[in-house]
């Protein structure tokens, strides 16, 4: 970019308007390596707001400021853009993906590992996270309860445990004592951290005892409490 600028100075002002007002440098559809309308739509938006057209000139992009303004749709976490002359702009987004869901009135909302909440384009069946309110979506949930769930879940995925599956929900309304329910019976399970040893040691008790005919299953202490 550096030398391209030093070209401009040695061209003066007629090599500057070629390049800057010519439209064999106009835009044309924005390359996006997903199939996302709400970015292509941010993309325009952004466009028609700063230059008054969905096609401005690719020099005029302000690349830093428009990477902002689309990590600033809840559910992307990061935007890498680049030019590709005479009139390409790549747009290569990341998304968050949900490890749990938490309710928020009717709606149902993703967590990602981080604790950022975002819309979620149809229901998944994933993990559902309780007892935690959410204020604002694209922003980390600051809730020690969450946390310790979503690192629960993560090492639950990591080990590729079949646990998940047969868990319905974790209420995190007390971050020393969250509760899991089954979802084929009402056997409680009582959490608070979730270390690699105790996940076996989990793992063994569901392999042989019958959990459906317990009152709970208590994860918190040295030894595992069994009612």
């Amino acid at each position: 970019m550096a030398s391209f600028l030093f070209l401009l100075f040695l061209g003066g002002k007629e090599v500057y308007l070629f390049f800057f007002t010519s439209s064999f440098f106009k835009i044309k559809e924005p390359i996006i390596n997903i199939n996302d309308e709400g970015i292509d739509r941010r993309f325009k938006e952004y466009c028609y707001k700063n230059y008054i057209t969905t096609t401005p000139n690719i020099f005029k992009i302000d690349i830093r400021d428009l990477r902002d303004y689309l990590t600033k749709i809840p559910d992307v976490k990061e935007v890498i853009i680049e030019r590709g002359l005479p009139d390409i702009i790549k747009i290569n987004v990341i998304k968050r993906k949900p490890l749990a869901i938490i309710p928020k009135g009717t709606a149902f909302l993703g967590v990602d590992k981080e604790g950022v909440v975002f819309p979620l384009d149809s229901f998944q069946d994933l993990p559902i996270i309780t007892g935690v309110n959410v204020e604002e979506e694209g922003k980390r949930v600051k809730n020690i309860g969450l946390q310790r769930a979503l690192t629960i879940i993560s090492q639950m995925k990591e080990n590729q445990s079949s646990i998940l599956d047969k868990i319905s929900e974790f209420n995190v309304e007390d971050p020393n004592d969250i509760v899991s329910y089954f979802t084929e019976f009402p056997t409680q399970i009582h959490f608070r951290e979730m270390s690699k040893q105790r996940l076996q040691e989990f793992k063994y008790v569901l392999k042989h005892i019958d959990v459906s005919k317990l009152q709970y299953i208590d994860l918190r202490f040295q030894d595992i409490v069994i009612k």
